[in-house]
């Protein structure tokens, strides 16, 4: 039964577990009399691609606008295609993941997501015009979805085992705010550091598990009370029958990670 808490466990983690120019943007004439600026505000738009993000296999864009010189809106969109868990090798060194049915469990594990993230910069320096030091207010949804690629033996304490397919759809809606600072490389690159960020917000989960041959009475008592146990904390409800067990869990977390990134894009 452990190895089931520890692969639900090991999915809500996963699931936790992101100056240029020293003049404003301007068009000037070389006429002898000196004539004001023009900004081009309208002009500064930039997509950007985080580097960071690719050896989780991560695919993450972001498009931003200038409205002014203090102020940008961006939108970013992130997915993960369906795949193994990233740096697998790594978790399994740093929880020290010994036991062959523990790692089988884990190994078998399917993960996929897609995130999508508005946020306002509010750029702090002299320069402005998507330049230079930035404040982000941020929301995010994430959507992660998870799935064993194969059954999962579960040993219950009265040493009896069941096969269970194991899957989970977690949902994350939180606010956030975030670090950070530009630069225009050349009059077409841009590079944006995403120097840290943090969030909190709502989650909802729903956690399935449907064995290969149904459980026993015994089985279905002692799943009850591990769930007690282990989802007492965060809002939970379940649905505990021979031929499947569903436990959906909607709660407020104070904290659900940390946001970084490095990107590097093109204004146009």
């Amino acid at each position: 039964m452990k190895k089931l808490f520890f692969l639900i466990a090991t999915l809500l983690f996963l699931g936790q577990l992101t100056y240029g120019q020293d003049q404003p943007i301007t068009d000037t004439t070389n006429s002898a009399e000196k004539t004001p600026k023009k900004t081009l505000v309208s002009s500064v738009n930039m997509v950007k691609m985080n580097l960071l993000n690719l050896p989780m296999r991560n695919y993450s864009f972001q498009y931003e606008r200038v409205l002014s010189k203090r102020l940008s809106v961006a939108l970013g969109y992130r997915t993960m295609p369906n795949g193994g868990i990233p740096y697998l090798s790594t978790i399994e060194s740093l929880a020290n993941i010994t036991d062959p049915d523990v790692l089988d469990a884990v190994r078998s594990v399917q993960v996929k997501n897609v995130a999508i993230t508005p946020e306002l910069r509010i750029y702090l320096g002299k320069k402005g015009y998507g330049r230079g030091f930035y404040v982000a207010p941020y929301y995010r949804y994430l959507d992660m979805n998870f799935k064993s690629s194969s059954a999962v033996e579960v040993t219950f304490d009265d040493k009896s085992t069941r096969d269970v397919n194991v899957s989970a759809q977690l949902k994350l809606h939180n606010i956030g705010m975030m670090l950070g600072a530009q630069w225009m490389l050349s009059k077409y690159i841009v590079l944006d550091w995403w120097i840290i960020g943090g969030q909190v917000g709502f989650h909802q989960a729903e956690l399935k598990g449907v064995p290969t041959t149904d459980f026993s009475q015994e089985q279905l008592d002692e799943i009850q009370r591990k769930i007690q146990v282990n989802f007492k904390n965060l809002g939970q409800t379940s649905l505990i029958q021979s031929n499947n067990v569903s436990i959906n869990t909607k709660a407020f977390i104070p904290a659900t990670g940390l946001r970084t990134g490095l990107c590097l894009g093109v204004r146009f």
